[in-house]
């Protein structure tokens, strides 16, 4: 069974949550900073781990899972940079991204030629952060079971390691071969040469299953390698993967470090079932959501957006509006439970307001309404319907087409039309429009009341 980002399913497990499990961390590079979100929320609820397991950059945050280093982990991931994992010219560097322009070019031309020479990027910063952190002799006392995975250049197969199976004193160049990314310096151990586990299995759930754990909670941050399709037959599975885009692998600026922590700790939580949302995160208030959705399938507001849909429906109870509603919806959020949730965030997403943060629902629905006021408000006078739809189209920009239609003038355009034409014209595009449309005339109610 594996429990997904759904608040529906949270409470067929929790009632087992104070029971161990075993913890499998991905790999991703710079993207690493949301695993320490996702064990922020898991600390706060007090999860403890039987095992961990880590693939990449998910070794190196399992050790420190392991050795219970939480507050050495914020502050490494808060103070990390590229040239802090590998060898990089301080000229070549800007806000922890690696930066190349017209004045550095020669320092990049050596810079090139060292790389070139040493068979990739020296890893020796890194290696400096592993030994400065690890502590090789309580790693081996915890009773946290603990293993990675690492791929062997030579023989071109992975090695996959427990704590027991390391030679004493060889517990940081095994991490650092496991999170040797490719392009990096390859690491040698004892004439072998070792890369990233990525190259095999960058999730290796299977480790934990056979080793014999049969409650995981699996953390995939979408980095690049090889998945291995995991067997959960036969266990309780808790599966956390990014909602939100983290970024390149190697993309260490700070600001998108500290969002790519908080993402995971937003995450972790809506896994808990401490807040809900589909793309959003936010408190779930009964009140104010069973509100909205009577006034959606009163059928006095119904007759307002009715001439929407593509089909009509005579018999105008709750169940026939919200099945009509479901239909013109966008496939991936068309089943949600609540009808009203999909309406809300396809609003929120038209209107570009920001995904990576927590809100209270009272405060979400304010937000959103005051944007719809502010656009509202904007003097569109003497223009035509068709006028219109021409400079909508005109101003949109192939190169940025989905990311902030609010540019596009669509929504200013549904205040001033009420052409259904028009309208299921522009959702062919923007499969929000219609939403957007609807939660509109209920908000308009809704405050009004």
């Amino acid at each position: 069974m594996v429990y997904n980002l759904n608040i529906d399913n949270f409470s067929l497990w929790r009632k087992n949550m104070k029971k161990k499990y075993a913890l499998v961390l991905g790999g991703g590079g710079a993207k690493g900073s949301y695993q320490i979100g996702v064990w922020k929320a898991l600390r706060e609820e007090g999860f403890e781990f039987n095992c961990v397991i880590g693939s990449s950059v998910g070794s190196l945050n399992g050790a420190l899972v392991v050795l219970d280093l939480y507050e050495e982990a914020l502050d490494l991931w808060n103070n990390l940079s590229i040239d802090k994992v590998v060898s990089v010219p301080k000229e070549l560097m800007i806000e922890g991204k690696f930066n190349l322009n017209k004045q550095n070019f020669d320092f990049f031309r050596l810079f090139q030629k060292k790389i070139l020479e040493n068979k990739g990027l020296d890893t020796t910063p890194l290696k400096g952060i592993i030994k400065g952190l690890m502590n090789e002799e309580k790693l081996r006392q915890s009773e946290i079971d603990f293993g990675f995975i690492a791929y062997e250049v030579n023989s071109l197969k992975p090695i996959e390691l427990f704590k027991e199976d390391i030679p004493n004193g060889m517990f940081e160049e095994y991490l650092l071969g496991s999170s040797t990314f490719p392009g990096f310096k390859a690491t040698e151990i004892n004439g072998k040469l070792y890369l990233d586990g990525g190259l095999y299995d960058n999730l290796p759930f299977y480790l934990a299953k056979e080793r014999g754990y049969n409650k995981i909670i699996m953390v995939d941050i979408s980095g690049p390698g090889l998945y291995r399709r995991p067997e959960i037959e036969g266990t309780e599975t808790i599966f956390i993967k990014n909602s939100v885009d983290l970024g390149n692998v190697l993309d260490f600026n700070p600001r998108l470090l500290k969002r790519n922590f908080l993402i995971g700790y937003l995450d972790a939580q809506k896994i808990l079932g401490n807040i809900s949302g589909i793309k959003y995160f936010y408190n779930i208030d009964k009140n104010i959501l069973e509100e909205l959705e009577d006034i959606l399938v009163k059928e006095e507001f119904f007759r307002e957006y009715e001439n929407l849909f593509e089909k009509k429906i005579d018999n105008k109870n709750r169940y026939n509006i919200i099945s009509l509603i479901r239909e013109i919806l966008p496939k991936e959020i068309s089943k949600t439970k609540q009808i009203i949730i999909p309406l809300m965030e396809c609003t929120a997403k038209l209107l570009n307001i920001e995904v990576v943060k927590q809100y209270d629902l009272k405060e979400f629905i304010q937000i959103i309404w005051d944007k719809l006021l502010k656009i509202k408000e904007k003097d569109n006078k003497g223009i035509n319907d068709f006028e219109k739809i021409i400079n909508t189209v005109k101003n949109i920009n192939p190169m940025n087409f989905f990311e902030d239609s609010t540019k596009y003038n669509i929504i200013d355009f549904l205040f001033e039309t009420d052409n259904p034409f028009y309208i299921k014209t522009l959702n062919v595009i923007f499969k929000e429009i219609i939403p957007t449309k609807i939660f509109y005339i209920v908000l308009q109610k809704y405050f009004k009341s």
